[in-house]
């Protein structure tokens, strides 16, 4: 090849002139002679022309592109069809200054030259003849291929300096050339390569450009599920005669990959089984190589830049992402861009909390960006306990908020058609929990708790929506332990009643009968569970949290509620000593197992429903405490052992932490704080009930009782399930009433012919919509009634005419069952 002075002094090549200048042709051919034109367009489409004549041609068509107009376009055609990327500088310099000179003179040109462009961003093409068969596809031993790529942005830029309106031109080229999903990952991997460099240097196009590449390799995903690339993978794996175990073929791809020009050269232990599997990892990793370069300047974090692409993929996200349901890996892209900066991880989740929240979106949508919001919070390690607890504020309240509006309406009953976001919002806290709750709770156990407390699990679980039934059991199962573990809420009753009602559906087809089981109503999916393709997830590793799986002896940990002594109780006890899951419930089977005694009126004091009394074994007028009729409701005796102190109330759930800060007060005004002995609760009563208000009532009191700053032991544990008979599908209490000798301290089921004195007036008050009385002063030893005052009771007259039957019907639970 000539230098450039040695060229330029040099004479020109022979070439073949026909009747005079190109010009000369030009106007000849207008003027219907056209013999020399085609004689013009056989020598410009001779395969083995020269570049020198390539020069002298394009020197000579700079000069005449005004004759290029419309009517030639056969011949512009020919020129942009000429071999000039593989030529020498010189003719790649001077097809660059001609391409210019023709969409500035002639935009006519402007799309062919765009689609020749354009048509460069792949390498070339080449035919290998097998068998009689042309098989054809890109050349991948082309050492100038980056070079030939630079030249062709180069020419993009020279044209769209040129014409200011080419990207509104360009993309529909852009979109037309992209290469089908079966053409070679070389191929596939330069065009996305280019398309991605264009949007450096023409910056309007590039939403369109990452939205045509998403979409691309939305396809791509919901075309490989990952369970076919799993198995892919295991059939290459156990073919390959030099298997390695599952841990070393895991984490042995550190140093294997390098860059050759453009592509990426990977060791076989990186390439993914599955052929569409290996062309969207080669893509993802050129998307998360684009999204660090655009982001970063000079190795740091450029917040401006970050800013605007961010505002872009968030565009992309919400177009063809967020409708788009169980792909597997390309939403990973808003994972990796939010990684950079928390505000970035904060905007996304604000940015999902307001497709939830709002009705105005299709429910699909707003329980997709449930899903979103739930695995993100689970899976990413750059967000922080803090960040956790502000979004579990958020969805809580929102949950809580729902159930106000619904639990009594017309629509409080379990149905995802109805309520698909509410039990999506539901799973989402549900998993939250799940991964998170060791983080909420590390370093002071007592406020960890406290904070889990607060947002109230039992009242979602409890409502009349049931979303036990309807999240995904293993969130359901795992989510139960871990409140049990931490005494937040108990949901076994639930799942057990719920397993119990759940009815296979059974379809009719030509292969007879199949029974199916939906263990998935919401159709949800968790979209960033774990990243399977090889070369890029090392890019989304570093950020992300594996879930751990739970050794047996994990699982069994989780059936233990906290204990006293243990590590994790060394800030707090809960109900310090025994718990509902040992002796408390072994107490229970002894309770149980005894026959109901009649208590006489002597030495008797009757507690009704809330009401309360304290004496100690002091008393001379009372040495026992009692109260029946318990159906839904709990009989507590809370007793301190040094002072013999006992109180024992009826309680119906009204206002259950205040009742139980307040017989604990009662009972230790008894009681010598500096002296031995220990405070005692023994709880009795309710039984499985549809309506679940037992339980609502057990979880009530034992949060009442933890929430108490005293050390409590919690020594009878009879309650809801423990406390449960069933006859012909029909459940009732086994005990209904309780008695506790005040001089003894023991405790037995009774019932009580006398409930005075004044059991009508007593009963009045609590209709009046008392709160919880005090109705005993241990110290004079007389019992107090009063005052109190109540308005007229709505519709006496209409009460006063219906029979017994009716009234018990409508105000008994057991009637209605």
């Amino acid at each position: 090849m000539l230098g450039g002075d040695e060229f330029i002094s040099s004479p020109p090549r022979k070439t073949v002139r026909f009747g005079g200048t190109l010009t000369d042709i030009l106007l000849k051919y207008q003027k219907g002679e056209t013999t020399d034109f085609e004689l013009l367009k056989h020598q410009l489409s001779d395969p083995d022309i020269k570049d020198a004549q390539i020069i002298n041609w394009l020197h000579e068509f700079r000069a005449s592109v005004v004759y290029l107009t419309k009517e030639l376009e056969q011949l512009v055609s020919i020129l942009l069809k000429l071999p000039w990327l593989r030529r020498s500088r010189e003719v790649v310099e001077e097809y660059l200054g001609f391409l210019g000179n023709l969409v500035s003179a002639q935009t006519v040109h402007l799309r062919p030259c765009l689609r020749m462009i354009v048509s460069q961003f792949v390498p070339p093409r080449v035919t290998i003849r097998e068998d009689d068969v042309d098989i054809s596809d890109s050349d991948d031993d082309d050492e100038s291929l980056s070079e030939n790529f630079n030249t062709c942005h180069r020419a993009l830029q020279t044209v769209a300096r040129y014409v200011p309106s080419t990207p509104q031109f360009l993309m529909p080229i852009l979109v037309e050339n992209f290469p089908f999903i079966n053409k070679s990952e070389r191929t596939l991997e330069c065009y996305v390569h280019n398309l991605l460099r264009v949007t450096v240097y023409l910056p309007s196009l590039r939403l369109q450009i990452l939205e045509l590449i998403i979409e691309k390799l939305l396809k791509l995903d919901v075309s490989t599920p990952q369970q076919e690339i799993e198995d892919a993978e295991e059939t290459a794996n156990s073919s390959d005669s030099e298997e390695k175990s599952p841990e070393e073929g895991l984490f042995d791809m550190e140093e294997d990959e390098e860059r050759k020009g453009n592509t990426i050269v990977s060791s076989s232990s990186e390439r993914m089984a599955h052929p569409l599997a290996e062309r969207l990892d080669i893509l993802m990793t050129i998307l998360f190589s684009y999204i660090k370069d655009i982001c970063h300047v000079d190795g740091k974090l450029d917040i401006n830049n970050t800013k605007d692409l961010y505002r872009d993929l968030v565009s992309v996200f919400d177009k063809l992402i967020l409708p788009t349901h169980a792909s597997c890996h390309v939403q990973y892209f808003m994972f990796y861009i939010c990684s950079f900066k928390l505000a970035l991880a904060e905007a996304f989740l604000d940015h999902l909390w307001k497709k939830l929240h709002d009705p105005n979106n299709p429910s699909v949508i707003r329980q997709t960006a449930g899903s979103y919001i739930g695995s993100f919070l689970a899976r990413a390690k750059f967000i922080p306990v803090v960040t956790v607890k502000a979004c579990l504020d958020l969805l809580v309240n929102w949950l809580h908020k729902y159930i106000d509006n619904q639990d009594t309406g017309a629509n409080a009953y379990c149905d995802v058609a109805l309520h698909g976001p509410f039990y999506s919002t539901c799973q989402t806290v549900f998993y939250t929990l799940i991964f998170r709750h060791k983080q909420l709770l590390d370093g002071n156990l007592r406020k960890g708790l406290s904070y889990l407390q607060s947002l109230n699990f039992e009242r979602i679980v409890m409502c009349q929506l049931n979303p036990l039934k309807i999240c995904i059991p293993s969130v359901v199962n795992l989510f139960a332990a871990i409140t049990r573990k931490y005494q937040l809420v108990f949901c076994y009753t639930i799942i057990e009643r719920n397993n119990r009602q759940f009815i296979p559906v059974v379809r009719s087809g030509a292969g007879g009968d199949l029974v199916q089981t939906c263990t998935n109503p919401l159709d949800s999916f968790f979209p960033f569970d774990p990243y399977v393709l090889k070369r890029s997830k090392k890019t989304i590793d570093p950020f992300y949290q594996f879930w751990e799986e739970l050794s047996a002896e994990d699982l069994e940990n989780l059936k233990k509620p906290i204990k006293r002594g243990t590590s994790e109780d060394e800030d707090d006890d809960f109900l310090k000593g025994e718990t509902p899951q040992n002796d408390g419930v072994e107490k229970a089977k002894l309770l149980r197992s005894q026959p109901a005694r009649v208590v006489e009126p002597k030495g008797l004091l009757y507690v009704q429903q809330r009401e309360f009394a304290v004496t100690t074994p002091e008393d001379g007028s009372v040495s026992i405490l009692g109260s029946d009729d318990a159906t839904t409701c709990h009989i507590v005796v809370l007793r301190h052992t040094g002072s013999g102190a006992t109180c024992l109330t009826h309680c119906d759930g009204s206002d259950t932490e205040a009742e139980v800060s307040l017989i604990m007060s009662a009972v230790k005004s008894f009681s010598d704080p500096t002296g031995r002995g220990r405070l005692e609760v023994h709880l009795v009563g309710g039984f499985n009930d549809d309506r679940q208000l037992s339980q609502k009532l057990t979880n009530q009191l034992l949060r009442a009782f933890h929430l108490q700053p005293d050390e409590l032991h919690l020594v009878t544990f009879c309650v809801t399930e423990l406390n449960d008979r069933e006859e012909k599908d029909i459940h009732f209490p086994i005990i209904y009433g309780i008695a506790v000798n005040v001089k003894t301290a023991e405790i037995f089921p009774a019932t009580f012919p006398e409930k005075g004195p004044d059991e009508d007036l007593r009963s009045a008050h609590v209709l009046t919509g008392a709160t919880l009385t005090n109705i005993y002063d241990a110290k004079t030893e007389e019992l107090h009634i009063g005052p109190y005052f109540w308005r007229p009771f709505p519709y006496v007259d209409f009460w006063l005419e219906q029979d017994d039957k009716q009234i018990l019907q409508e105000t008994s639970y057991l009637q209605k069952k």
